[in-house]
């Protein structure tokens, strides 16, 4: 007799220690995110489509956002779980270390100054909220959100730029009402502007006028008294970018400490010297 678990892996009723381990760590990959990882009972698949285990016999034309996991990768992310939760693994950590170690070999990989935060989070539509609410703890005014092309970084990130659930599922497995004020933040302080990169027919944009709609809102809200959370897409799904360094710069040099800025370096699809 056989069964399927959620994480879409077939055990027998004994399984072995090894088959164990897989089932356990393909249920560990699709948690602590939100609807999107969650695979269907029946095909074991998300709404990417994709699996939480390896399928060697498959060739992944995949999002940027979700790909099958390699053999590799899944055996590193078995290796790790082992270490986190077997007492008996040689290279047993605990999970503050893990975290620890995680976010030290991100500033190594980014060659950034060691006194920088890491954090992080299950999701970038999270880091969206997380990112917001750091900007409204620095200041009482209202918030103008100026978000670059949404249609290409992800679907939930409008309502998160206006501190609201984008999703009926929290990443900490709780339940929320998509579109409703996340807890804790005063959604009424904040407004978004949208900048697109392309067209209506698709087509793309020019840089300087992306930069001078940027430039426009900006002004418009410190003439409003409002404070401004700018972002720099770099790059977007298409591989696009969206405000020059040169236009963040001056936008932040119009109210030194009122304007933040905000690199969305989507899945790094940037090169490494950005």
């Amino acid at each position: 007799m056989q069964a399927i678990g959620t994480s879409g892996i077939w055990l027998s009723n004994s399984p072995s220690l090894l088959e164990f381990h897989a089932a356990s760590t393909a249920l560990m990959l699709v948690s602590g995110g939100d609807r999107r990882i969650v695979p269907d009972p029946v095909t074991g698949r998300n709404r990417y489509g994709t699996l939480a285990s390896p399928a060697p016999e498959e060739i992944s034309f995949a999002s940027t956002t979700a790909s099958n996991v390699s053999a590799e990768s899944f055996r590193a992310a078995g290796e790790a779980l082992e270490r986190l939760i077997d007492p008996g693994a040689p290279a047993k950590v605990s999970l503050e270390a893990w975290f620890d170690d995680i976010r030290q070999r991100i500033r190594t990989a980014i060659d950034v100054e060691e006194k920088s935060e890491v954090v992080l989070a299950a999701s970038g539509t999270d880091l969206e909220l997380l990112a917001l609410a750091l900007v409204m703890g620095l200041s009482a005014r209202p918030l103008t959100n100026i978000v670059i092309a949404p249609d290409e970084t992800g679907s939930g990130v409008p309502r998160a730029a206006e501190g609201r659930h984008y999703s009926d599922l929290t990443a900490l497995g709780g339940e929320a009402v998509a579109g409703t004020a996340v807890e804790g933040v005063d959604a009424g302080r904040i407004g978004t502007v949208t900048v697109f990169i392309r067209d209506a027919e698709g087509r793309r944009r020019d840089a300087a006028e992306i930069d001078a709609d940027v430039i426009a809102a900006t002004e418009a809200a410190l003439r409003a008294d409002r404070d401004v959370l700018l972002h720099v897409l770099d790059r977007s799904k298409t591989g696009l970018s969206g405000v020059s360094r040169a236009a963040a710069r001056h936008a932040a040099e119009l109210a030194p400490g009122r304007v933040h800025v905000i690199v969305d370096a989507c899945q790094f699809r940037c090169r490494p010297l950005r």
